[in-house]
């Protein structure tokens, strides 16, 4: 038998013990998770491309799903421009190749849908595209019935070199579309000619993660930075560097800021 003290004494101890073992960055990741979780949506997508050649044209079409983010209660929505088209990504390396051998692309959404989180499916167009920027800008076609959750990024922070982050995204089909988070470092503050952050790992959050600090305050939102893209620079040597940027783009966090004022853009401009 336990006596009553020892007893007390017991329970003090596991509570005590299971306080000092707790993660507080754990906590603030899954915090993050329960508040912001439904702001990250997926786009799913008909895209028809039509390809020229000696006056011929070939359409074929292609459907596939990108991570978007609600940053508005209208459901205005904001996704990668190289998730909706990567072909842009090496479009001014490759147009001049092209032309010279009578070649054209043209990609083109047919149909997108915006899908939240218990299933509803919203019809949308692109009213905004930032190619310098890597932001395409998505609205339902029709007013929503209700407000949806959104993202204020006017709240957002700066975050410092090494500061630890929270990266939220959404998984595949595959993954029944769940919410997913990593944990990341901010390895670099670029300042010229426009502000972004690079992650530690580049790979641990996917186009369209939204970044946090661990306040649960916005950062900004993972995007491709694009500099000089030459075929030149698509060379072996660049390719092993191409986690740094070696092939002229990367992954990068583009400010809270910056995407607020592309978001302010698509909201003045009329369906």
């Amino acid at each position: 038998m336990i006596h009553r003290p020892a007893l007390i004494i017991a329970l003090v101890w596991f509570t005590t013990t299971a306080t000092l073992h707790a993660d507080p960055v754990a906590e603030a990741g899954r915090r993050v998770q329960r508040t912001y979780g439904d702001v990250i949506v997926t786009i799913k997508l008909v895209m028809e491309m039509t390809m020229s050649f000696g006056g011929r044209n070939h359409q074929q079409e292609m459907k596939s799903e990108i991570t978007g983010v609600m940053l508005d209660p209208s459901g205005l929505t904001l996704t990668s421009l190289v998730a909706l088209d990567p072909t842009t990504l090496f479009e001014g390396a490759m147009q001049g190749m092209m032309a010279q051998q009578g070649l054209s692309r043209e990609m083109k959404v047919k149909d997108a849908q915006i899908l939240l989180p218990d299933g509803t499916e919203l019809p949308a167009r692109v009213v905004l595209r930032d190619k310098d920027r890597d932001m395409a800008i998505f609205r339902p076609a029709e007013k929503p019935t209700r407000t949806l959750p959104a993202l204020d990024l006017r709240a957002a922070v700066k975050p410092q070199v090494l500061d630890q982050v929270v990266c939220l995204n959404r998984l595949a089909q595959v993954a029944n579309r769940s919410s997913v988070i990593t944990l990341d470092r901010i390895s670099a503050a670029i300042t010229r000619p426009r502000p972004f952050y690079t992650l530690a790992s580049s790979a641990s959050a996917g186009l369209g993660s939204v970044v946090f600090s661990l306040e649960g305050k916005p950062v900004g939102i993972v995007l491709i930075r694009v500099g000089q893209i030459t075929p030149m620079s698509m060379n072996l040597a660049s390719m092993m560097s191409a986690g740094q940027g070696g092939l002229g783009f990367l992954p990068a966090v583009v400010p809270a800021a910056d995407v607020q004022e592309i978001v302010q853009q698509a909201l003045d401009t009329p369906l």
